[in-house]
């Protein structure tokens, strides 16, 4: 994502931070590491809200029952599920499953700490809240003043973090707890039927590289039919979504560098002020758009000095965490929308939908390597701006909110699925097929490259030769196997044509040089001495040409026969040659990631001389 009218990073790497070590708190028990270089399934987290006062009032049971890790949900009379099969028990298997009475804190220690650490370790983290309208998603993810959700407690954790592993000796005044003016509430929750003591005081932190010092921006952002659009512009507008920089970007999206917890509460309540909301018949504040929170970290070695950085940018390391509260999947049989809610909703569904076809388009891909699926992260605008979380080095996790309630299990059912087939997908550490044409390598700023000593400056064009070389090699060869197997191809038929014709020809001569023959002998005797012979002689020669008809048959038979084995062989050289093209495209694609390494290195290099010259 571009930058637009922030503050020097430079202030939050090299100078001392505003905010002062807090309180620490002892490592999260049981903390995984990053996920490395190794293929990593998405992790699926469960949590079930408790039954509403209005959903009781209304002689609503639970149909869910669960235990540590799976839960299970029962068909009640009036579901589609028991309409079909009577009263049926489906169960369902999580990494987690958070009942009705756990805590806010439970849940973010148990699902977003380890992303957190993974982020600090370098590496990108994607945390998605899927569920239907009124399930409990915006509560989980931003919370409440008395019971703060994952966002609140993230920025907590994370300067906690970064500003203990820093050592400052100032302290905070306000960072103290979590406070302000928000009010974020959700109509399906009733605060006083969910009594759960939260300490404010009571913020996590995991153990940071104080090898390093950290610097973080924050964006918000909401995807509204089929728009992207800045919460944190003053007059949010419509931004486009580019693939550029090996990576999808939103172009000239705002990223605010904060110094404390208590600055990105600031933009995050300005964000969220500014998204879409309306009330439906599920859900007074019904979210009308997907809402994206992303804090980018960046860290640098702390004995490095400036001069260094700028000789060597690739010791600077960015990584993202972005955390997704989706709108909620919708039935307007069941919310009542009409006029604009109505596509509203269904732009929510269909990006949703979407959703789900790119999860099962990569897992059938991973199942199967050699099939050639694309993944179709470009038919909606959600799906293409978190493609690069699926496709990179990093980790992904689901959270899953649903509600207990009986008159809700037909869509609890279809979230549940979706939630199983999300924890079929791994990450994949490596570019995958999307669809999209092979990127062009960009070019560097002349003014950049004049700039740089001799030698890097070859190093680069050595560079751009190579590939231009490997591009070249690779549309000779296709171009040569395309004319050799068209060929052969050609070869075939044409044998095939010469060799059928020529035996039809054959046969046709026989035949006719016989009956001429019988004609000539029944002339010269003018009249038959025997009509008895005439048609003995008559069935003879029926019988002739059935034996000759069952003989070319048998003929036809086999030359198909060979003509199907020939055209087998010949797939077998056209795989074998997609196999040589794949293997160029892998040489290929490792020249474009040292290319692109390159280009990222020189460019970071030139960011940094940059603002070390302003």
């Amino acid at each position: 994502m571009t930058p637009r009218n922030n503050n020097n990073v430079t202030k939050a790497l090299f100078s001392s931070p505003t905010a002062a070590t807090p309180k620490k708190v002892p490592a999260t028990p049981g903390r995984r590491e990053p996920a490395g270089l190794t293929k990593e399934p998405i992790e699926a987290f469960l949590r079930i809200r408790p039954l509403s006062r209005s959903e009781r009032g209304n002689g609503n049971t639970s149909c869910v029952s669960c235990e540590d890790t799976s839960v299970t949900v029962t068909a009640p009379s009036g579901s589609h599920a028991f309409s079909i099969s009577g009263e049926i028990e489906t169960k369902f298997t999580f990494s987690k499953v958070f009942p009705e009475e756990a805590n806010q804190n439970t849940l973010f220690t148990q699902t977003t700490l380890p992303l957190l650490s993974s982020v600090l370790d370098g590496h990108n983290s994607l945390l998605f809240a899927y569920g239907v309208s009124g399930a409990g998603k915006t509560f989980t993810t931003i919370g409440t003043p008395s019971a703060p959700g994952i966002l609140p407690r993230l920025l907590d954790s994370l300067f906690n973090s970064i500003t203990s592993a820093q050592k400052t000796p100032k302290k905070r005044k306000s960072d103290a707890s979590f406070s302000g003016s928000t009010d974020f509430e959700i109509s399906s929750l009733d605060d006083e039927d969910y009594h759960i003591p939260i300490s404010l005081d009571d913020r996590s932190t995991i153990t940071a590289n104080s090898d390093y010092r950290y610097a973080v921006a924050i964006s918000v952002y909401e995807i509204y039919n089929e728009r992207v659009i800045d919460l944190l512009e003053d007059s949010p507008k419509e931004k486009t979504v580019n693939d550029g920089k090996g990576r999808v970007l939103v172009k000239d999206l705002i990223e605010k560098n904060i110094f404390s917890a208590t600055e990105g509460r600031a933009q995050l309540q300005k964000g969220l002020e500014n998204r879409k909301k309306a009330e439906t018949a599920m859900n007074a504040e019904s979210s009308r758009s997907h809402n994206f929170v992303v804090l980018r970290v960046t860290r640098v070695p702390k004995d490095k000095t400036q001069e260094e950085l700028r000789a060597n940018p690739l010791l600077i390391r960015i990584s993202r965490l972005a955390v997704i509260d989706l709108a909620g999947s919708e039935r307007n049989s069941r919310t009542g929308a009409t006029g604009a809610l109505q596509r509203e909703a269904a732009a929510i569904n269909n990006s949703l939908s979407t959703l789900g076809r790119v999860l099962t388009a990569l897992r059938n891909q991973q199942r199967n390597p050699q099939s050639g699926i694309q993944i179709p992260f470009r038919d909606a605008k959600l799906t293409r701006v978190i493609s690069d979380y699926f496709t990179g080095n990093g980790k992904v996790a689901m959270l899953v909110n649903i509600s207990p309630s009986s008159s809700d299990y037909d869509e609890t059912c279809a979230a549940l699925r979706f939630s199983a087939l999300a924890q079929s997908v791994k990450v994949m550490p490596h570019r995958i097929d999307t669809g999209r044409n092979p990127r062009k390598i960009p070019e560097i700023d002349p003014e950049i490259l004049e700039n740089l000593p001799a030698t890097e400056r070859n190093q680069i064009e050595q560079l751009r030769r190579e590939n231009s070389i490997l591009q070249q090699e690779r549309r000779s060869l296709e171009g040569i196997l395309r004319k050799e197997i068209g060929m052969e191809m050609q070869l075939a038929m044409d044998t095939m044509t010469r060799k059928h014709k020529r035996m039809f020809e054959e046969r046709t001569w026989l035949l006719e040089e016989k009956y001429q023959q019988k004609l000539e002998i029944s002339v010269k005797q003018n009249v038959p001495q025997n009509l008895g012979d005439l048609q003995n002689e008559n069935s003879s020669l029926l019988r002739e040409l059935e034996l000759v008809k069952e003989d070319s048959e048998k003929k036809l038979q086999l030359e198909k026969t060979n003509f199907q084995l020939e055209i087998s062989h010949l797939q077998l050289e056209i795989k074998s040659a997609n196999e040589r093209i794949r293997s160029l495209e892998e040489t290929l694609g490792l020249a474009r990631m040292q290319s692109q390494t390159e280009i990222e290195y020189w460019k970071s290099r030139a960011t940094s001389t940059s603002t070390s010259t302003s």
